[in-house]
């Protein structure tokens, strides 16, 4: 297995690190995140980010990176043109710059809508 190099965000000491993880090893994802479900969100520019599927469901930390909200734990990695995942190209520094960490008690009530199909 191909071990690639990561950005682990964890809202709950407020730290961003790099952390080795398979690239095709779920439970590797799973393991870093502390999750038992997760959805893959594209950045923009080949970057993705790993974020607890259930996350707003439980009792969590949360962080905003951009103006989007998101709770628990996250990696950012790249993707790779045929849908794999590889080495992130970003920096801590850059992911540090685009971070705002919520406050501890902050909560997020989940919501879901519908569209009609015409």
């Amino acid at each position: 297995m191909k071990k690639i190099k990561t950005i682990l965000i964890d809202p709950y000491d407020q730290s961003i690190s790099y952390v080795d993880i398979s690239d095709s090893n779920i439970q590797d994802y799973y393991s870093v995140m502390q999750c038992s479900c997760f959805d893959v969100i594209p950045l923009g520019d080949g970057v993705i980010m790993f974020v607890d599927d259930e996350g707003i469901l439980k009792d969590n930390r949360y962080f905003q990176l951009g103006r989007q909200t998101f709770a628990g734990r996250s990696i950012i990695a790249d993707s790779t043109d045929d849908g794999g995942t590889t080495d992130s190209h970003l920096t801590i520094d850059q992911v540090s710059e685009k971070i705002e960490w919520l406050p501890e008690g902050h909560k997020e009530e989940p919501f879901m809508s519908f569209v009609k199909l015409d």
